[in-house]
C-alpha cells in the first residue's frame, strides 16, 4: 500500500466554558504525570505500576480523591463511587461522568465543589450524631457480659442497672456525671438513640439458638412484639453446618478438602 489513512482532527468547540474545561483538564493531566514520575515507591506499591496522582483540576470532572495520598483513588462527588488509581486520568474520569451521570456532565466546576462540600457536611453530621466514645462502648460490653453471665433478661440493663447507676452517680457526683452515663448504649435503647424504628425492620436472620428463637425470652419473639410483620429465617450457613454433620464419608472428605483449600487461600491474601 502506497497510501495510509490519515486521522482527522476533531473539531474543537468554540464555547468559552468548554474551552476552559478542556485546558484545565489538559493541565491536570500534565501535572498528574509529573507528580507520578516523582512519586517514591513505598508502602507496598508495586514499582512497576504507574501511580497516578490527583490534581485539583479534576474537580471540574466531578471527582475528588480518597485513600492513601501516595496512591490515591478517584472518588465521584455525584454518586460516591470509588474507582481504581488507574482511572485517575482525565479521559477515564470524563467517560465515567458522561456515561453514568449524563445529567451532571454539563455542570461547571462550582457545581461539583458544592456537591463535595455538601457530602463532607453530611459525613460530619452523621459522625457527630452517632459517634460513641470508646469508654462508653467498653462499658456497654462490660454490662452486657455481666447480664449474660447471670443469665438475666437483656432489658434488665436499661430497666434496673442504668437507673440504679444514675441515682448513685447523681447523689455522689452530681448531674454532670449522670449525663455521661446516658451516653452508654445499653440493650435496645441504642435503637432509640439512633432514631431507628422497628416498623422499618422487615426480616431477621439468625441461627437456631434458644437465645435467638426461644418462644419466651428469645430475641426474635421480642422483636416481633415490636413489629408482628417481621419475617424470621434460619441462617443458610448454619443450615449447611447442620447438614454437614450427617454427610457420607465421600462427601465429607470433599467438603473437608474444600474447606482446607479455602482457609489456605484466605491466609495467602
Amino acid at each position: 500500500m502506497d497510501r495510509f489513512p490519515k486521522k482527522k482532527k476533531l473539531k474543537l468547540d468554540t464555547d468559552e466554558e468548554t474551552q476552559g474545561l478542556r485546558h484545565s483538564v489538559e493541565a491536570a493531566a500534565t501535572a498528574s504525570d509529573a507528580a507520578s514520575s516523582k512519586l517514591p515507591r513505598n508502602d507496598g506499591i508495586n514499582p512497576q505500576l504507574k501511580v497516578r496522582q490527583y490534581c485539583e483540576n479534576y474537580i471540574a470532572l466531578g471527582f475528588t480523591w480518597t485513600g492513601n495520598p501516595d496512591c490515591s483513588s478517584p472518588l465521584c462527588t455525584v454518586s460516591g463511587e470509588k474507582l481504581a488509581n488507574s482511572a485517575m486520568a482525565p479521559a477515564k474520569l470524563k467517560r465515567h461522568l458522561t456515561t453514568k451521570h449524563p445529567d451532571s456532565s454539563g455542570k461547571n466546576e462550582q457545581y461539583f465543589k458544592r456537591e463535595l462540600a455538601f457530602n463532607k457536611r453530611q459525613v460530619s453530621m452523621f459522625a457527630k450524631k452517632f459517634k460513641l466514645s470508646d469508654k462508653g462502648q467498653e462499658a456497654s460490653y462490660a454490662v452486657a457480659e455481666i447480664v449474660a453471665r447471670k443469665m438475666k433478661f437483656h432489658t434488665i440493663a436499661e430497666t434496673v442497672i442504668l437507673p440504679a447507676c444514675q441515682e448513685i452517680v447523681r447523689i455522689m457526683f452530681g448531674e454532670d456525671a449522670v449525663s455521661e452515663l446516658n451516653k452508654i448504649p445499653l440493650s435496645d435503647n441504642i435503637i432509640k438513640y439512633c432514631g431507628l424504628n422497628w416498623k422499618n425492620c422487615v426480616g431477621i436472620c439468625t441461627n437456631g439458638a434458644p437465645a435467638m428463637t426461644g418462644c419466651l425470652k428469645g430475641f426474635v419473639p421480642i422483636a416481633q412484639k415490636q413489629n408482628p410483620n417481621i419475617i424470621h429465617t434460619h441462617c443458610f450457613i448454619h443450615r449447611e453446618a447442620l447438614v454437614a454433620k450427617n454427610l457420607g464419608p465421600e462427601l465429607k472428605s470433599a467438603l473437608d478438602m474444600g474447606t482446607e483449600k479455602a482457609v489456605y487461600d484466605a491466609k495467602r491474601i
